[in-house]
């Protein structure tokens, strides 16, 4: 532990070592006793090392972990099981939107509030904390502008859900995204708004912040619509093209 001011309900007391992306997302990375691989922009590398830093009081840890965490990494997938896409496969309600099946979380089971509570929370955590990784390299740092405190006050229970705001989330049902992690990057192929996009073990997210957002974006909100909609699709080639960005731009450590 360590004494200052939590970034999250400002009090001053004893941080706890909080997580960038939650402590259990490396336990699912593990196989078989390997180490999970981190990938950067800079590196990529086989270590057991997790991203995490003084952050955050008991508190407020708890709090993340009771309001999502902990509901993410039940449904997401992990070796022997993938309970969100067991829900989806039970379900035969659905349309087609492009490429994808559109599910409808309440009508699924899955609890919408808890997956948008998640992914504000990682988002948050990348505006509101440089986090350091390898010798020297860091990773966080998002731009959030006046949205930042927007989501401050709404994570800790101060403020309704924030305007300008949208969690899109995809359940992928190709294998390559099902062991994927990626921590929050901007999206280049969106230029009507700032989107971040980030990917626990079988589930994507896309989080677009702005003051004018476009309505194709608002109607992809899964928790502020009334359908609060689910995407369920191949992801593959999304890992796939971040495989290939990595290999041009970053070093591969040679343990690997």
């Amino acid at each position: 532990m360590k004494l200052g001011a939590c970034k999250l309900c400002l009090t001053e007391g004893d941080l706890q070592e909080s997580h960038y992306l939650p402590r259990a997302v490396y336990q699912l990375l593990r196989s078989d006793g390997e180490l999970p691989i981190v990938m950067s922009p800079s590196l990529v590398i086989q270590h057991q090392k997790q991203i995490r830093d003084f952050v955050l009081c008991r508190s407020c840890e708890q709090r993340f972990n009771n309001m999502g965490e902990d509901y993410v990494m039940r449904v997401g997938s992990r070796k022997s099981e993938f309970k969100m896409m067991d829900l989806i496969r039970a379900c035969p309600d659905r349309h087609i939107q492009g490429e994808y099946s559109v599910y409808s979380a309440s009508r699924v089971g899955v609890e919408a509030d808890k997956l948008a509570y998640f992914a504000l929370s990682v988002i948050w955590r990348g505006g509101a904390h440089v986090w350091h990784t390898f010798s020297g390299r860091a990773t966080g740092g998002l731009q959030l502008g006046h949205h930042q405190e927007r989501l401050r006050r709404y994570l800790t229970g101060e403020d309704p859900y924030p305007r300008g705001v949208v969690v899109k989330v995809s359940v992928a049902c190709d294998s390559a995204s099902q062991q994927f992690v990626e921590f929050p990057w901007i999206n280049p192929a969106q230029q009507d708004a700032t989107v971040f996009t980030f990917a626990v073990p079988g589930i994507w997210f896309d989080v677009a912040v702005g003051d004018s957002l476009p309505q194709y974006m608002l109607a992809n909100c899964c928790l502020t619509l009334p359908g609060t909609p689910i995407f369920v699709g191949d992801f593959s080639r999304f890992v796939e093209d971040k495989v290939a960005q990595l290999k041009e731009t970053a070093r591969i450590d040679s343990k690997l």
